[in-house]
């Protein structure tokens, strides 16, 4: 299983200029989060100070990630990276300098 880290951020262009419509679109996406928090569908979410991005790790598959996000567009966009852990980037290197050797 992999763990991805997605960066999120509204699309301002999809957040309604009516403060009480905003809010509301706000308050809808982060029931979303919560429910895929306890899902387990996300393993962490988070927001920056500015209020307007953020993060989420899920540990999963490519369909995993695209299906969970899917739903959240087209108010929130994505940056989607997987990442290694310690040992797996160690295991990568230690084959990459084996492959040098040969």
């Amino acid at each position: 299983m992999t763990k991805f880290f997605v960066k999120w951020w509204a699309d301002s262009t999809r957040i309604p200029s009516l403060p009480q419509e905003a809010m509301e679109l706000r308050l809808n996406l982060i029931g979303m989060v919560k429910a895929d928090l306890s899902s387990g569908k996300m393993t962490e979410w988070g927001t920056f100070g500015n209020g307007k991005d953020g993060y989420i790790i899920i540990d999963g598959t490519e369909q995993d990630v695209f299906s969970t996000m899917l739903k959240y567009r087209p108010a929130v966009l994505f940056d989607v990276y997987p990442v290694l852990s310690a040992d797996d980037y160690k295991a990568a290197a230690k084959k990459a300098a084996e492959a040098m050797q040969a």
